[in-house]
């Protein structure tokens, strides 16, 4: 079947872009444009990986001749290595472009994402080399002036059999290799690494968010790696202006898990292959492995919430056992228990001040507890009221005040959410899933009002202990 002349309906220039080597061990990666003449067709032209060796330089020289504009650049390996492959793809076909001696009006691009340095706009397509002919024609031009240089340089050294594997990592070259080390031509990133020298392989673990300076996450894990001697992985702070940067850090060869926190404990999730039935439930993920290539999400702060619960119920909480008692007097009928039993009551009712990820995983174990709730949230809609709804009167009607918010964490600790503090009394049990600060101005508030405090250290020592269970696993 012919591929398509065009991507328009109506006369345009287009330039399709593609680049050859991106999987390769050795060698630069070789990018090219292409512009061919409007409603151009040719039977021939194909994807190069479709094409023998013979057809692709056949091919090679009537590109050359029909097409109205060509380049072809390439991205050294040692510039690779600064900028990982998938940077070095996107300059390569951004150069490429740049070269023209005609400027396009539209780019075709091979793949699924691309990122422009021009002010072309542009269109990717995936397997675009096998449905546009001007693609088609990037990928035989970037596949065989590649495949002409490493024929150049395998004469240099001919032991690693780049002539016939043209830098892709074959059993004869990885033995090879690990006989010879490697050239100057080859790649000194991930796969060398981990062939030469396992112990070169550092495994990268770490917490995506937007601002994390109020975040202990880092030397959490630096500690317990340090204390299980754990010496090949490390744990960075992942900081991201928008969600979808989060699939360019999935490119990362090392990378095997993460931790996910505010703002994008919902927005991470299509993104993943997989949930588990929890995250599924609660419909917010705080904990992300790689698990046989796939990309799986994982909810550990409810196991942070819940021990959050007994500690509540526990002696640690020296008021709790006689709030029990005077509750329960007033209106045993309407109490249930942590566990879920009626007249073990504990909490009547609980007031959740915020309605993202960590208030999903807060409702999910107070629904598991039979614990009723009312969520807070600056928009009114039909689950929430909003902090204008928020009456002394109302406020009595619980016992359990969360909140979920950013409000107060560090470094805006001179924040916090705007609620009646008179009303609160002894018999209110304030819980802030904030640790850092120790003590929150919600916390301080709620303290001089006489009502039990507790901030968010537990729930966080607990989801990131569950976390380092998921990642060593």
């Amino acid at each position: 079947m012919s591929l398509k002349s065009s991507f328009s309906d109506i006369p345009s220039i287009e330039a399709g872009c593609d680049e050859a080597g991106r999987g390769c061990l050795s060698g630069p990666l070789f990018a090219a444009a292409v512009i061919l003449p409007y409603h151009y067709t040719n039977d021939k032209i194909n994807d190069s990986k479709q094409l023998n060796k013979t057809e692709r330089e056949t091919l090679r020289e009537i590109i050359l001749k029909d097409a109205l504009a060509y380049s072809v650049v390439s991205i050294s390996a040692k510039e690779i290595d600064q900028i990982n492959i998938l940077n070095a793809s996107f300059r390569g076909m951004n150069l490429a472009v740049k070269e023209l001696n005609i400027k396009p009006e539209l780019l075709l691009i091979d793949g699924n994402r691309f990122k422009n340095e021009t002010d072309i706009p542009f269109q990717c397509i995936v397997k675009g080399d096998a449905k546009y002919l001007s693609i088609a024609a990037a990928s035989i031009l970037a596949k065989t002036f590649r495949d002409d240089f490493i024929e150049k340089i395998d004469s240099e050294y001919p032991m690693y059999g780049w002539k016939q594997n043209k830098g892709y990592p074959t059993p004869e070259h990885q033995e090879a290799l690990l006989k010879y080390g490697p050239s100057p031509y080859h790649r000194k990133t991930f796969h060398i690494k981990r062939l030469l020298n396992p112990s070169l392989f550092m495994k990268t673990f770490g917490l995506v968010g937007k601002s994390l300076s109020h975040s202990f996450s880092q030397q959490f894990f630096t500690n317990k790696f340090k204390k299980d001697n754990v010496l090949d992985a490390e744990y960075k702070l992942f900081s991201l202006t928008k969600i979808d940067e989060v699939k360019e850090l999935f490119q990362c060869p090392t990378l095997l898990g993460f931790n996910v926190t505010i703002p994008y404990k919902t927005e991470i999730i299509p993104y993943l292959d997989e949930l588990d039935s929890v995250a599924q439930e609660v419909g917010a993920v705080n904990c992300v492995v790689k698990e046989n290539g796939r990309w799986v999400g994982y909810n550990t702060d409810v196991l942070g919430f819940e021990k959050m619960l007994e500690e509540v119920k526990s002696s640690k909480v020296q008021k709790f056992k006689s709030l029990i008692i005077q509750s329960t007097k007033k209106s045993p009928s309407n109490f249930e228990g942590v566990d879920g039993e009626a007249g073990r009551g504990s909490l009547h009712s609980a007031l959740i001040l915020g309605s993202g990820g960590a208030a999903k995983a807060v409702c999910y174990v107070l629904n598991q507890r039979k614990i009723p709730y009312q969520i807070v949230s600056r928009n009114k809609t039909q689950h929430t009221i909003t902090y204008d709804e928020i009456t002394k009167i109302l406020i009595n009607h619980y016992t359990l005040i969360i909140n979920t918010t950013p409000l107060g964490m560090f470094p805006r600790i001179d924040e916090k959410p705007p609620l009646p503090y008179s009303a609160i009394n002894s018999n209110h049990i304030l819980i802030d899933l904030i640790y850092n600060p120790e003590e929150t101005l919600f916390l301080k508030e709620g303290r001089k009002q006489g009502a039990t405090t507790i901030n968010g250290a537990t729930m966080f020592e607990t989801q990131a202990e569950k976390s380092y269970l998921r990642f060593k696993n």
